[in-house]
């Protein structure tokens, strides 16, 4: 797909009944991305607002099928580091670490069927 040049790793979120914690499972997305931030600027009574907005473009392959779900971290490039939960492997110091190139995943578009162009888009507030 046109514009995808880029490495992206994701950390996918369970839940561990026995130890009543959230552990996360580090695997790079086999396929090359295209990772896009963007800002939104808002006027309210309190004052201006700024989000900032990562979009992943992930193009279908038929070797592989994405699973990520909303509440995963997902980041722009290869890294090792994994999300323990105990400092200083946190989501929240990770997020420190390596942002604006960190989100959770709030939107999840399964457009693997559209006649455009075969992809998944995930979002997230940066």
């Amino acid at each position: 797909m046109i514009g995808c040049y880029e490495t992206i790793t994701i950390w996918k979120k369970r839940y561990n009944s026995q130890t009543k914690k959230d552990e996360y499972t580090r695997s790079v997305i086999p396929v090359l991305c295209k990772w896009r931030v963007r800002e939104i600027r808002t006027v309210t009574e309190r004052g201006a607002i700024t989000k900032r907005y990562a979009t992943v473009i992930i193009p279908y392959d038929n070797d592989y099928q994405f699973d990520g779900k909303i509440g995963d971290y997902v980041a722009l490039g290869l890294h090792e580091t994994e999300i323990t939960g105990e400092k200083p492997y946190t989501a929240a110091e990770l997020k420190e670490h390596l942002s604006p190139d960190f989100m959770q995943i709030e939107y999840i578009k399964d457009g693997t069927f559209s006649p455009i162009g075969r992809r998944y888009k995930i979002e997230g507030v940066v």
